[in-house]
């Protein structure tokens, strides 16, 4: 978080935290992992906080120090609940349907000159 802090602004990804932090571990927390977590609820904290002052409770959007912090999971509800407090902002995306495929496929494909029938462009949706 330090070095996210230097290099300001911009964004740190924690891709795939629900591995770190899930909502259930499949095996008891050790102390590392204990270390770690509360290790990134105190940085998060940091990044969230006013320069020179305490974190606001409730506070929500980008820190103000020009460090945004994004975390991937596959679902909603797939990070421990700490963390996904800590992180201030839910956003769900859902997958795309058959036709949003369809559609971005199409618009490459013309974009690109590619040259797709309907058996592949089926497959492709699929």
């Amino acid at each position: 978080m330090q070095v996210a802090s230097r290099h300001a602004p911009c964004i740190l990804l924690l891709e795939d935290a629900h591995l770190l932090f899930p909502v259930q571990p499949a095996a008891p927390a050790g102390a590392a992992a204990a270390h770690l977590r509360a290790e990134l609820l105190v940085q998060l904290d940091k990044l969230a906080a006013p320069a020179g002052g305490a974190a606001v409770p409730g506070r929500s959007g980008a820190a103000p120090r020009g460090v945004a912090v994004l975390a991937t999971a596959p679902a909603e509800g797939a990070l421990e609940g700490g963390i996904a407090r800590a992180l201030r902002m839910h956003v769900y995306l859902g997958l795309p349907t058959p036709g949003d495929r369809e559609g971005v496929l199409l618009r490459q494909a013309v974009e690109h000159n590619a040259a797709l029938g309907v058996a592949d462009m089926e497959a492709l949706v699929r």
